[in-house]
């Protein structure tokens, strides 16, 4: 008996949405969040600097500094795994 056969192209529909939506929207804001941590972080820094007599404004730049570090570490992080799920998941890599 004859058996018929549908072309496929090795994946799943959802597994390939997962990746473009991976690729196309995650990563961008990701990647536009992390760029936004490095200008709080120098933000920081010229408050800091700036601020070098008065103690508030010092603090006020550390505070920058620390949040902007801490933000940005939490992203790569989400970015660590996202990467690691869609690994798991076994879903092609889009890129």
């Amino acid at each position: 008996m004859l058996r018929a056969y549908a072309a496929t192209n090795g994946g799943n529909a959802l597994d390939t949405l997962i990746g473009k939506i991976s690729q196309m929207i995650i990563n961008p804001i990701i990647e536009f969040l992390m760029a936004l941590a490095v200008i709080y972080f120098i933000w920081g820094i010229l408050q800091f600097v700036r601020g070098y007599d008065t103690e508030e404004d010092r603090d006020n730049g550390r505070r920058h500094m620390l949040w902007s570090i801490v933000g940005f570490a939490i992203m790569v992080l989400v970015f660590a795994i996202i990467n690691f799920v869609v690994s798991v998941l076994g879903i092609p890599d889009p890129y």
